[in-house]
């Protein structure tokens, strides 16, 4: 499949990115500091696997309301762990 001959795959915790890690494609999780989602239960299986959690505080995490923290990790973090 598609996942299986890409060079690189970032996503968030879905199915997509386990499927990815599995397969030995160069993955990375982009995750929240918010539990249960955070990556010490959600981290994708693999030998070339890395995840990113935004690491600056977030009320709107600790208030355990929706939050899209993990759009802001910096694109070139993202780049820099496929280039690892």
């Amino acid at each position: 499949g598609i996942i299986h001959h890409a060079k690189g795959f970032v996503a968030c915790s879905t199915g997509p990115l386990h499927l990815s890690g599995i397969m030995n494609v160069k993955t990375v999780g982009l995750f929240s500091p918010k539990k249960p989602i955070h990556p010490g239960r959600w981290s994708p299986l693999g030998t070339q696997t890395q995840c990113l959690v935004f690491d600056k505080e977030c009320t709107q995490c600790q208030e355990k309301k929706s939050c899209n923290c993990i759009e802001k990790i910096p694109v070139e973090r993202i780049f820099n762990a496929l280039l690892s």
